[in-house]
C-alpha cells in the first residue's frame, strides 16, 4: 500500500481524514459553501487508499459516525435556539409592552369569567 502523504504518518493521517470528514457532516446542508473540493488533486490509488482507510475505520469503531450524527444535530439545534433568539430580540419591544388592543373583553354581566394568561418568555 501506498503512502498518501509522506509528511503525515499514517495514525495522523487517518485522524486528519475522520477530522475531515467529521466536520463535514456537523455543516448545515444548506450552508454556504466557499468553494468547491478539488478531487484532482489525489490520484485514483491515493483516493482509493483513503477510501479503505474511512471504511476500516468505521467498521472497526462505528462511535465515529454516531460521534459525527451527535455533532450535526447539536449544531443544528444551536442554529435553531439562534433563530429563535434573533427573533425574540427583534420582537421584543412588542412581546414587553402591553397593549390596549390586547384585551378581550366580555359581557360586564356574565356569570363567569374566563382569564387566560401566556407568557411568551415562559418555556
Amino acid at each position: 500500500m501506498t503512502s498518501i502523504s509522506p509528511r503525515l504518518p499514517r495514525p495522523r493521517l487517518l485522524h486528519a481524514v475522520l477530522a475531515a470528514g467529521a466536520m463535514a457532516m456537523a455543516m448545515p446542508a444548506d450552508a454556504p459553501r466557499a468553494v468547491a473540493a478539488d478531487t484532482t488533486s489525489f490520484t485514483p490509488a491515493q483516493r482509493q487508499e483513503i477510501v479503505g482507510i474511512m471504511r476500516d475505520a468505521l467498521k472497526n469503531d462505528p462511535t465515529i459516525l454516531s460521534d459525527a450524527i451527535a455533532a450535526l444535530r447539536s449544531s443544528a439545534n444551536a442554529a435553531q435556539q439562534n433563530a429563535a433568539r434573533s427573533a425574540l430580540e427583534s420582537h421584543r419591544s412588542d412581546l414587553l409592552t402591553p397593549n390596549a388592543s390586547d384585551a378581550i373583553l366580555g359581557t360586564a354581566t356574565a356569570r363567569t369569567t374566563v382569564v387566560e394568561f401566556y407568557d411568551p418568555r415562559c418555556p
